[in-house]
């Protein structure tokens, strides 16, 4: 079984499903614990019993329901929300760098605007006609022609994808912000490693190899000092 929260209308709606015919087995216009239990209540205690496994996101919600309601159930956090926390926190390494260069620029915007405010001021004690001059943010641009901002916004894209899936310009592009923001190249790699962790490849592998290669790529995350992949690592474990 699968739970979830889906938006509906204006309400908001906690519903569990059969993941392997998709057929809806409740549905509650709550995402409380005491009402969903009300709900799931109306059940027999045999048919609860019956449910051997729960998928769900990060939810705590969702881990007491099952704690409370589905005693035989184990609990499984879907591996879509995996994924997408591991990309979100990925892609917040590149964001923190736009943000950067972003302020850069909202900074010296600040300054010219103080300038062209004493500009004006000297020229009405000096009678002088003041002339209005339009802001211009000198950038560097880098080997591929991009601006650091460009670089930053047109790279979001290939970082969701393997090396392999690189169109020549993205390889390019990937090769000019991996050498100018090394800290976005380590978050890449950690990504693709977990990403490889979590596919196909480990199917009938043993547990303790298994495990074995998680808690290595949690050693790296936390060589690697990235706060954002540090919080995704605190998020799985």
């Amino acid at each position: 079984m699968a739970i979830d929260e889906k938006h509906i209308g204006e309400e908001m709606y906690t519903i569990i499903s059969n993941r392997e015919t998709g057929k809806i087995a409740m549905v509650c216009q709550s995402l409380k614990s005491k009402e969903i239990r009300q709900v799931l209540q109306k059940c027999r205690n045999q048919t609860l019993s019956q449910v051997v496994s729960l998928t769900w996101d990060f939810s705590s919600l969702y881990r007491k329901i099952g704690n409370d309601n589905l005693p035989n159930a184990i609990q499984i956090i879907d591996k879509f929300h995996v994924i997408k926390n591991l990309m979100e926190a990925h892609q917040d390494v590149r964001v923190r760098y736009r943000q950067k260069e972003l302020d850069k620029r909202r900074k010296a915007h600040k300054e010219f605007k103080q300038i062209e405010k004493q500009r004006l001021k000297d020229s009405e004690q000096s009678g002088e006609r003041f002339v209005a001059k339009k802001f211009h943010y000198k950038e560097q641009r880098y080997e591929n022609g991009e601006t650091a901002l460009e670089l930053l916004a047109r790279s979001r894209y290939l970082l969701y994808k393997y090396k392999s899936q690189w169109a020549d310009k993205q390889a390019k592009r990937a090769n000019v912000l991996f050498e100018h923001y090394p800290e976005i190249a380590e978050a890449y790699t950690l990504a693709c490693q977990f990403r490889d962790f979590m596919s196909r490849k480990n199917i009938g592998k043993h547990f303790l190899q298994i495990d074995k290669q998680l808690h290595q790529w949690y050693e790296n995350v936390e060589d690697a000092e990235i706060d954002e992949m540090l919080n995704f690592k605190t998020l799985i474990e």
